[in-house]
Parts: structure tokens; C-alpha cells; sequence
């Protein structure tokens, strides 16, 4: 059978990669919320500022499980660093950004 793909384990290399967690931006008569889809990345992990006029939101989603003890056979969720940056409306008052977890 040497027509059929063999199995292919990850390597150390493919365990972390880039990723961008999604985003919704919604403007209600009061504010602007934005909300960020961050499945199993800690609060300690996310840094919001504000950088040029910009609203970054950056972090880390770290492994889940001990590579040292652990075999990964498959691994379809994305890990490692992101960024997302939103341009913030002139109209903003910058001194009432605030961010919170839920």
C-alpha cells in the first residue's frame, strides 16, 4: 500500500503556531464593546493598551497538557502567541477604557 499517506505525529515545532482569537465589535448608544473568544487562555495571560490610536489586545494560550509526560496524537486547537489590533474611533474618550473577563 504505498499509495496511502502514512500517519503523520506532530513535531515539537507544530504544537505552537499563530493564531487569532475572533473578534466582535459592537457600538450601542453608550459604548463600544469589544469582545474576544479566549477559550483556555488565563486573565494573567492578556495585555490590553492602547498603542498609535490603536486598541491591542495580545496574549498567550499555553499548552494544556505536560509535553515531557504527555503523547499528543492529534492537535487541531491553535496555541501560542496573538495580537489583535482595532482602530479606535477619534470620538473615544480614552480614559474610559476598561477591560474585564466573563
Amino acid at each position: 500500500f504505498d499509495f496511502l499517506p502514512r500517519l503523520a505525529w506532530p513535531r515539537r515545532s507544530e504544537l505552537t503556531t499563530e493564531w487569532r482569537p475572533s473578534a466582535d465589535i459592537v457600538e450601542t448608544k453608550d459604548e463600544f464593546l469589544v469582545k474576544c473568544e479566549l477559550p483556555e487562555v488565563r486573565k494573567e495571560d492578556v495585555k490590553i493598551d492602547i498603542v498609535d490610536g490603536m486598541l491591542r489586545i495580545r496574549g498567550e494560550r499555553k499548552l494544556s497538557f505536560d509535553e515531557t509526560k504527555d503523547t499528543v496524537h492529534r492537535l487541531e486547537t491553535f496555541y501560542g502567541r496573538f495580537e489583535r489590533l482595532f482602530t479606535v474611533p477619534e470620538n473615544v474618550d480614552l480614559k474610559k477604557i476598561r477591560a474585564e473577563a466573563g
